[in-house]
């Protein structure tokens, strides 16, 4: 087994009060520079918050470009500064790494006519921040569809990219339960994904995923993304199922604030209208509010607002974010907006825990 190396949980001995990462993030978003940099002179607002925001939440090449010419900036010790600059520098080299996987296999999936869509780390780098190094990411996540998972890894083999993720009993098995494998060649890691998600209960039309597919120009190579309003269901999901596990970064509320800003006219009935036919209404409804509430949100987006009605405040957004005994009160808050019953979860976790530990857990990661 590979030892594990566990990294400090992203809202646990903090040094600050976990409510001044939110005040923080919120004011950013909100474009409120000036009355941060008083509150961080004041001290009203700790720099431990900001650094805690790079070490633990990936936010570094994010502040990095959205503190140029902020008077922010200035009142940041140095030392924080210049990490915050370093994480950019190390980011600009992972996403030319990941550029580089991205355009051999690009090629390799075009010549075999397998459909791909790139997600998550690269595109939402571009598209939503305005640069592959904008925003905190490790690998290169493609979406396949699930008729080409077989052939998908049986291509990246043959390309040199060897499985990181055990697989319990078969990988055929194990793909009913999981969403992703991890592959590795050289210094270069990879996420394959053959569907979104596996909360059990939800219904993602896989097929419409990739018709409505867009095309997006990433750094003189041109790839299939996700349309917008598919991209925020998707990372909708994926925070509600990192709140389930008690680990959320604020990252992923700053990329759906992004999504958000990308979508100033969304039909936000309809968008529920059909997250309802995919049974996820209830999961997107509990992080939007979460995401209003914990970052102040309510009045940059009335809309939304107003079709979610009551939102949790501050503190009963961070009863749910911070970090509890098992991450019992993440769990509890994401039970009661499963699309399925207590019992029947309770037996999909029992069945699918062998698999879903193999292929994610770090202790049963391969070695290359």
């Amino acid at each position: 087994m590979t030892p594990v190396v566990r990294p400090p949980h992203p809202w646990s001995d903090l040094g600050c009060a976990p409510a001044e990462l939110c005040l923080a993030v919120g004011g950013l978003l909100r474009g409120e520079d000036a009355a941060l940099a008083g509150q961080l002179a004041g001290g009203g607002l700790s720099s431990q918050a900001l650094d805690i925001l790079v070490a633990r939440h990936r936010m570094g090449p994010f502040l990095n470009f959205r503190l140029e010419g902020s008077p922010l900036g200035p009142v940041l010790p140095a030392e924080l500064r210049a990490r915050i600059s370093k994480t950019a520098e190390r980011q600009a080299v992972l996403a030319e790494r990941c550029l580089s996987g991205l355009d051999e296999l690009a090629k390799a999936f075009q010549a075999e006519g397998i459909p791909l869509v790139v997600i998550k780390g690269l595109e939402m780098a571009q598209r939503l921040f305005g640069g592959v190094s904008r925003r905190g990411f490790w690998d290169l996540d493609l979406l396949v569809r699930e008729v080409d998972r077989h052939r998908t890894c049986r291509l990246l083999e043959s390309r040199g990219f060897h499985l990181k993720s055990s697989v319990f009993l078969s990988e055929r098995l194990s793909a009913r339960f999981t969403h992703a494998l991890d592959y590795a060649k050289g210094e270069i890691k990879l996420d394959l994904h053959w569907c979104l998600s596996r909360l059990p209960g939800l219904r993602i039309d896989s097929a419409g995923l990739f018709a409505r597919a867009e095309r997006l120009d990433l750094h003189k190579l041109e790839v299939q993304v996700l349309s917008l309003e598919d991209e925020l269901a998707f990372v909708l999901v994926s925070v509600f199922a990192d709140i389930q596990r008690g680990y959320l970064r604020l990252q992923s509320l700053v990329d759906i604030w992004a999504l958000l800003q990308r979508l100033p006219d969304l039909d936000w009935a309809g968008f529920f209208a059909r997250r309802r036919l995919e049974r996820s209404e209830f999961i997107c409804r509990g992080v939007l509010g979460l995401l209003l509430g914990s970052l102040g949100l309510e009045a940059e987006f009335p809309a939304l607002k107003q079709a979610l009605g009551v939102t949790p405040s501050r503190d009963e957004a961070l009863f749910v974010l911070e970090r509890s005994g098992g991450g019992s009160r993440g769990k509890r808050w994401a039970a009661q907006r499963l699309p399925v019953t207590r019992p029947y979860y309770a037996c999909w976790w029992l069945v699918s825990l062998p698999f879903r530990t193999a292929v994610s857990h770090p202790r049963f990661r391969r070695k290359v």
